[in-house]
């Protein structure tokens, strides 16, 4: 079984510092999505966000989607008055649809995005 303990972690992740073999770190692919797709509960607070940072991160959360993994964020984000709306009603249907329509249909993401999901 995969867990936390089943990978070798750094000590630190920074973009500056040399990693593996001594090639740059990327706190995407070194970190990140190695993390969410071993991750059952997500927290993260950030000043913005955007759902496009999602899609970069897809690989990662296909796994955590796919363990019944919880998210819960709290950012600062620009919202239209009916994504107010819906997140103070608990409508979850549509602030999945704002997100998908956020997101997009795939075409402008990453290769490597698109192959993940």
């Amino acid at each position: 079984m995969k867990n936390f303990k089943s990978r070798d972690w750094q000590y630190t992740y920074k973009t500056s510092s040399p990693g593996a073999g001594g090639k740059s770190v990327n706190i995407l692919h070194d970190f990140y999505i190695p993390a969410l797709s071993l991750s059952v509960l997500y927290d993260r607070v950030a000043g913005y966000f955007r759902s496009s940072s999602l899609a970069a991160a897809s690989q990662g959360f296909s796994a955590f989607t796919a363990s019944a993994g919880k998210m819960r964020l709290i950012a600062g984000a620009d919202l239209a008055e009916e994504d107010v709306l819906a997140v103070l009603a608990g409508n979850e249907d549509l602030l999945s649809r704002r997100l998908d329509q956020d997101l997009g249909d795939g075409a402008t993401w990453p290769d490597h995005v698109k192959t993940a999901v």
